[in-house]
């Protein structure tokens, strides 16, 4: 069983990491099989501590707090969602040698843009091997990130290894991308123009009750009023949506209140709007922009998907991180070829297709985490 054989790796590669006993902040479910003998559609979340005698030891999480070891048979056990996020926070500081093993670990989890995200922080840093960079490469290559895994695999060999094996593996690389990266077509330019000049409003302390009679709002708006309003996803995790103002100035914004609860594989919160043919022209504009607060000092990945033409074919935008407390602009290029579809088997390498047809536009918080988010000044522009 795949999930049995991933589990040593696991148990010892980040229970190590981690140390100490169990914390609420990390937020792993366990999924149960289905049938007669099981409690169908059970998960349990709860903190992986260890593989011993064919059992999961977990801490059970009641409400995010630690309530006790509890065993699991791993013959009962269908899948396993890791709390990346959580467990990634608990890397001890500046520990670059403890990051570049995490990212290997994410790798045997399948999980590779979370790898790369962590590889590209620790890469030519003095502690972590110099095989990092060619991991990296590969990653890079097969999202279709031609010149980045050029880069790395330059940076390889620029490093002089001593596997010499290694090192003609990486300057074959170097001839093959370097003939694809002359021949591939180029993105068009983009010239992101400056943030707004009226600043977001912090709702750090978000009114109850909207106002009797709502003030005019004295700052532009955007896609956060749109009539007919935003929903949540309903294939991603639970979430209430709420149109909010502030009173002094009118703006109104979205919070996303998620519940850090799901059954599904995603580990993701999504809001959408639903455009269908009234905003054809839409994704005309060479960006979509954002304003995003966060309300934890830790990583909030966010990514943005949109479904085009008559048969809602679904493109998502690579993963952008914003890793302290507080308002963050999120920029967007519409015109680059970064996207992941099911025609490109979910890698990063496609263009937005069937641009005039904009169905249904999606923002998604792509962590498991009870927290209140907020998203201000949604906004197509040129």
């Amino acid at each position: 069983m795949r999930a049995c054989t991933l589990l040593n790796l696991i148990v010892f590669a980040v229970a190590g990491a981690a140390g100490g006993g169990a914390r609420a902040a990390v937020y792993d479910e366990v999924y149960m099989k289905t049938g007669k003998e099981y409690k169908d559609g059970l998960n349990i979340p709860c903190r992986i501590r260890e593989v011993k005698d064919d059992k999961l030891w977990v801490i059970v999480l009641d409400g995010g707090e630690p309530k006790g070891p509890m065993s699991i048979p791993l013959e009962r056990i269908k899948r396993i969602e890791y709390d990346l996020d959580g467990r990634r926070a608990e890397l001890p500081a500046g520990d670059h040698l403890a990051r570049y093993k995490f990212a290997l670990w994410e790798l045997s989890l399948g999980r590779k843009s979370e790898a790369r995200f962590d590889l590209e922080a620790v890469v030519g840093k003095v502690e972590v091997p110099l095989d990092a960079y060619l991991v990296l490469a590969t990653l890079q290559e097969e999202a279709g990130d031609l010149e980045p895994a050029l880069i790395s695999y330059k940076a390889y060999v620029t490093a002089r290894p001593k596997d010499r094996e290694k090192l003609r593996r990486a300057r074959k690389a170097i001839r093959r991308l370097s003939a694809r990266v002359r021949t591939a077509p180029k993105d068009p330019p983009v010239n992101p123009k400056d943030p707004p000049k009226d600043p977001p409003v912090n709702p750090k302390d978000p009114p109850k009750d909207p106002p009797k009679d709502p003030p005019k709002s004295k700052v532009d708006e955007g896609l956060e009023v749109y009539p007919g309003g935003w929903q949540r996803v309903p294939w991603a995790d639970g979430a209430t949506i709420e149109k909010m103002q502030d009173e002094e100035t009118g703006n109104r914004f979205l919070a996303v209140h998620m519940s850090g609860k799901g059954k599904g594989t995603h580990r993701k919160t999504g809001v959408q709007l639903q455009v269908g043919r009234t905003k054809r022209a839409e994704l005309k504009s060479s960006k979509l922009m954002m304003y995003v607060y966060n309300p934890v000092n830790q990583s909030l990945p966010i990514s943005v998907a949109f479904q085009t033409g008559k048969s809602m074919n679904y493109y998502e935008s690579r993963t952008t991180r914003f890793n302290r407390k507080g308002w963050h602009t999120l920029v967007l290029d519409l015109n680059g070829s970064g996207f992941k579809s099911a025609e490109t088997n979910w890698g990063y390498r496609t263009p937005i297709k069937d641009k005039n047809d904009l169905k249904c536009l999606i923002i998604l918080l792509n962590t498991r985490r009870k927290m209140t988010v907020y998203l201000d000044y949604i906004k197509f522009k040129d």
